[in-house]
């Protein structure tokens, strides 16, 4: 509710709400206040500064756009038209093991999969990150998942082998590090040449660290061809070992001897949500 003649920054008016709580959809107005909802229902007698005429329009909480490789898109970019547009107010960034931080001073990730921008700027961990963001903020809010090829790159000399045990170590001290930071998580990317080498014990011992924190492992799968399961069993294997909670990063097989998998990949998925979160 609101008081009669009260003032607001925007009220979007007449618009059909979706309020995300699985309800039906209702008309209302909607009033904002800074960065709140300030007010809901019948605001004919409210006044805003921005006046909106939603009458014909759905009006809803902002998207989350949970898979992004948009680590550098926030800095070149900071309009990030391509999302708001589509009604996106947050991204999750760092994704299938690439991630902007921590990176060394040399040493590349694959340029097709997280752009390095011309300011050719370089991240030690997610605190500078999102120090830099927060002084050259972007249209939309930011979650970080810590990449496995960046705390590769951080670790190691080669990326052609599985990690010794210090580079482990290592690996999971920045990790850590950067989830006290503020990280959402960890991600790897099994099928890509900076994480191919990983044994499956490694991205398990690497993992775990984020569990202290509550922190979700996603995973690009190993293989989506015709060992679509075992990369799928792999995927599973990870996060049941290191104890966390475990996202597929996508659902797919690839080549027509996966046509149809959805029968027996949603049902292996629901079969492991019985010992696991995933």
């Amino acid at each position: 509710m609101t008081k009669p003649g009260q003032a607001h920054d925007a009220i979007l008016r007449g618009g059909m709400v979706v309020d995300g709580s699985g309800a039906a959809a209702y008309r209302a107005d909607v009033a904002v206040a800074g960065d709140r909802i300030a007010a809901l229902g019948d605001l004919r007698g409210a006044t805003a500064e921005l006046d909106i005429d939603a009458a014909g329009k759905i009006v809803a909480p902002g998207f989350v756009d949970a898979h992004t490789h948009d680590d550098f898109a926030l800095i070149d970019q900071p309009d990030m038209a391509m999302k708001v547009s589509q009604g996106v107010t947050t991204v999750v960034v760092g994704n299938c093991g690439f991630s902007a931080m921590p990176l060394p001073a040399d040493g590349e990730l694959p340029s097709s999969y997280l752009v390095r921008g011309a300011r050719d700027l370089r991240f030690s961990g997610l605190a500078p990150y999102f120090e830099f963001l927060a002084r050259h903020p972007a249209a939309v809010n930011t979650a970080g998942l810590i990449g496995h090829s960046a705390l590769r790159l951080s670790s190691m000399a080669e990326l052609d082998r599985p990690a010794t045990a210090d580079e482990i170590a290592a690996m999971r001290g920045l990790l850590a590090r950067d989830m006290a930071a503020g990280a959402v998580g960890f991600s790897t990317g099994l099928e890509y040449p900076t994480n191919r080498a990983a044994s499956t014990e490694e991205v398990i011992a690497v993992a775990s660290a984020v569990e202290p924190f509550q922190g979700v492992c996603t995973i690009h799968s190993r293989n989506y061809d015709k060992r679509l399961k075992a990369g799928m069993d792999e995927a599973l294997k990870i996060g049941r070992e290191a104890g966390v909670r475990l996202v597929l990063s996508h659902h797919q097989g690839d080549g027509p001897e996966n046509a149809g998998h959805v029968r027996w990949t949603l049902a292996l998925i629901d079969e492991a949500r019985r010992q696991q979160s995933v």
